[in-house]
């Protein structure tokens, strides 16, 4: 039967006593696997169609892992299931990697539209420990950053933890169609808001019926489904965030009552078929905002209720409402699906590292933005300190427009860095430290500064190799749990051209019914923005060299 705990903060214990009583634990090792054994069965699993990719570390330094499956060279949309935020949850992260093992072996499980990643365990030191909280003492499902503090361990500050930056980069590599946060004490599934119930999601029909149907698939005994804060409220959480800052539906799913259920294996069978069935709900409409002159894709934003923020140009969505508008930094907003005209500025692009002086705001800029980060609006104090701001790609707004993705934030610390690049015979050559497994990299330059993916080549700790394209300036490498890139690519910068006008091109078969197409926002690749150096933790304003013989 549903029921009621107090509201956060007082329905969870305060440190020191969040490790869960023995009694509570399940028996034996199968009850909560080890993060070791985890990792070791993600291992195997790794093979044509599952990419094992390393996303992040944890605060005592365990690896976050994921797994990439799909079948599809060009995925058309992304799904997300993340497991174990709180370590006293083991059964979560088994359900995960039972549902990996599934769609590795049964590939057709995974539409050819999609692909599917599934993180078994976000909070390796707490699935260590047993514990709820992180090895800092947060509660990692709190310290997201929309309508954050309210709780209790929500920690210094929003995504102040290493696990949670890890998931924030992730989801900027992706456009996502929706995503599950797997979790156990209870038994149902939630849709948010979770932090209010003083209004109700945009989506919230769409999004009770998609939980109405996990609720009628799964077998779990007494599930139930609700709007998240009508069971209790929160702050900070995964899914008000993904939610909240992209426009990405993502649900809570209580798979069983007891948090460390002595056979896990029932629990995922209670489930493993609402699961599948969740992830082969087809978008209600996709579309693609790529450039008219070169097919790179323009980051985009389209409005259906709850905006939908796209980092690589893709929307795919389930929602009751096909969007108004869709728009682009830098362009002018239109209806969707209709070209996107240019009205921006260009500027010359700035980088900014953690430890760097504050920087004097030029006069003409006005405020900054990135796609699911909160604007900043005016610099009342006329500097800028990096310090201040997620790391990334900004959107300057200046008086005469704005100018994408021209303000160049490095990441929180310099676990990983570029120390050196180098671009020889079509290949860009990235050295430094801390690099993962299937690190990707996209180019960034023209114009209005579109993004596009790069071709990888070879990959170790120090160093990734990518093909490279003719005309960018800049590259972004995502590897494990981080951000970085290097600038100063191009030798032959112009910055007074503008773009041409703009067309639509023609659309492409995504394997669904939806709305589809591929639509242009006008730039030249072969017109690029001068840049300034690298840019790494304390490594700025640095040229190029030859590459190393």
């Amino acid at each position: 039967m549903p029921y009621d705990p107090p509201d956060d903060p007082a329905f969870w214990p305060t440190p020191p006593a969040w490790t869960q009583p023995a009694n509570e634990r399940g028996a034996g090792d199968d009850a909560w696997p080890t993060p070791e054994a985890l990792e070791a069965a993600m291992d195997a699993l790794a093979g044509p169609n599952a990419e094992r990719v390393d996303l992040g570390v944890s605060r005592e330094g365990r690896p976050i892992s994921g797994l990439r499956i799909s079948h599809s060279s060009e995925p058309a949309w992304s799904l997300r299931i993340l497991g174990a935020h709180h370590g006293d949850e083991p059964v979560s992260a088994t359900v995960a990697l039972r549902l990996a093992e599934r769609l590795v072996t049964d590939p057709a499980r995974v539409p050819d539209g999609a692909e599917v990643w599934i993180v078994p365990v976000v909070n390796p030191d707490g699935l260590a420990a047993h514990t709820r909280v992180n090895a800092d003492h947060v509660d990692l499902n709190r310290n997201y950053d929309y309508q954050w503090g309210a709780a209790t361990n929500p920690g210094s500050a929003a995504f102040s933890e290493p696990e949670t930056r890890a998931i924030r980069a992730l989801t900027r590599a992706r456009s996502w169609l929706g995503g599950l946060s797997l979790h156990s004490g209870a038994t149902n599934i939630g849709w948010p808001w979770n932090y209010t119930t003083a209004e109700r999601a945009a989506d919230e029909p769409r999004m009770t019926r998609i939980g109405e149907q996990y609720l009628s698939v799964t077998t779990a005994p007494d599930f139930w489904a609700t709007n998240g804060a009508d069971w209790y409220a929160t702050h900070g959480d995964s899914t008000d965030w993904a939610y909240g800052r992209w426009g990405v539906p993502e649900f809570t799913v209580e798979l069983s009552d007891v948090k460390a259920p002595a056979d896990p294996d029932v629990v995922a069978d209670w489930h493993i078929d609402a699961l599948l069935d969740w992830i082969a709900r087809p978008p209600d409409f996709v579309a693609d905002a790529r450039s008219a002159a070169t097919s790179e894709p323009i980051p985009v934003t389209a409005d259906a209720g709850q905006p939908a923020r796209s980092p690589n140009g893709g929307i795919a969505r389930w929602s009751d409402e096909t969007p108004l508008t869709w728009s682009s930094a830098g362009f002018a907003t239109a209806d969707f699906r209709q070209p996107l005209i240019w009205n921006g500025a260009t500027i010359e692009p700035r980088v900014l590292s953690r430890g760097d002086p504050p920087m004097t705001v030029p006069a003409d800029w006005i405020g900054l933005s990135q796609p699911g980060e909160p604007d900043v609006v005016g610099f009342p104090e006329g500097v800028l300190d990096a310090n201040a701001l997620a790391p990334g790609l900004w959107d300057v707004h200046t008086t005469a427009g704005i100018a994408p993705r021209s303000l160049i934030i490095g990441e929180v610390d310099d676990r990983v860095r570029i120390d050196d690049a180098a671009l020889t015979d079509g290949v860009v050559t990235l050295w430094g430290q801390g690099f993962g497994r299937g690190a990707e990299a996209w180019g960034v330059g023209g114009p209005v500064r579109a993004m596009h993916r790069l071709t990888p080549l070879e990959e170790s700790s120090d160093r990734v190799d990518f093909l490279w394209a003719e005309g960018d300036d800049a590259v972004m490498l995502w590897t494990n749990g981080a951000w970085v890139g290097a600038v100063g690519m191009n030798e032959s910068p112009k910055w007074d051209e503008n773009p041409p006008a703009t067309e639509v091109i023609a659309g492409v078969d995504a394997d669904t019914a939806a709305d589809v197409g591929y639509y242009a926002g006008g730039c030249k690749g072969a017109d690029t923005h001068a840049a300034l150096g690298f840019f790494a933790i304390g490594l700025t304003r640095r040229r190029r060299k030859a590459a190393p013989a």
